[in-house]
């Protein structure tokens, strides 16, 4: 009976996974990854550090404790994607494969004083199946135009 038990969950676990990954659809994904980081650049642009909050993945949440906390590092730290002239989005990679729960989203930003920089976001999936912004590394393009 136990055995009977056991071989029943490990075929709920194995169709469950399957559906899982038949679920992936890589398009689907690089667009929620571009729109995320759009509505968050859109949401620091308005000064709305709520709505730019909820955007970041709990990790981040949790680091930063508070919006208020979280736009003043953004302010300090990321003032390409705080306040962007442009942006030029790069095709999303996923690290793990095209079904895995990380993806990376370049995007290439003009400053407001016309530098340019490449914002390297790494989206994750949580376990809802929402991704969010985990975090972004920022660095310098020399003679690049976007």
């Amino acid at each position: 009976m136990i055995r009977a038990a056991l071989q029943c969950l490990l075929v709920l676990l194995l169709t469950a996974t399957s559906l899982q990954v038949a679920a992936a659809d890589p398009a689907a994904d690089t667009h929620a990854a571009e729109t995320l980081v759009r509505d968050q650049i859109a949401a620091f642009s308005a000064d709305d550090g709520e709505r730019a909050f909820s955007f970041a993945a709990p990790e981040v949440q949790q680091k930063f404790g508070d919006a208020g906390r979280f736009m003043q590092m953004v302010r300090k730290s990321y003032p390409a994607v705080y306040r962007p002239i442009s942006l030029r989005f790069q095709p999303a990679s996923f690290p793990e494969g095209e079904s895995g729960d990380v993806m990376l989203q370049g995007v290439e930003v003009t400053d407001a004083g016309g530098g340019y920089w490449m914002a390297t976001y790494q989206i994750e999936r949580q376990p809802g199946g929402e991704w969010r912004i985990a975090g972004c590394a920022l660095r310098r393009l020399v003679g690049k135009a976007t």
